[in-house]
């Protein structure tokens, strides 16, 4: 910075203070992104953990020789719509190309 200051002060100062002023508008945005990636962070950790169990148990009722049996009582049955990160994501989902309806 002290280079920075030393080849063009003006200019240093500018981009100090226009980045200070930037900071302050979006201040409450950045803390609201924050919030959503700590909730995205924290579904992800839900899913991974339940994915390690699945598989774990997997393995278990292979090594009995059940996987058939297993896998007519995996979670899978249930419908993707109940999970929340499901709904989330559909709920944010951009409308596709061609489709006649418009978010509101």
């Amino acid at each position: 910075m002290v280079i920075a200051f030393a080849v063009s002060a003006g200019m240093t100062t500018l981009v100090l203070l226009s980045g200070a002023v930037l900071t302050f508008l979006f201040r409450g945005r950045t803390h609201a992104i924050e919030a959503q990636g700590e909730e995205v962070s924290s579904t992800n950790k839900s899913l991974y953990a339940a994915t390690i169990e699945h598989l774990q148990s997997l393995k278990a009722a292979k090594t009995y020789g059940a996987e058939k049996r297993n896998f007519r009582s995996s979670p899978t049955s249930v419908p993707m719509s109940s999970e929340p990160m499901w709904t989330a994501l559909v709920s944010r989902r951009s409308p596709q190309p061609g489709s006649s309806s418009a978010r509101s």
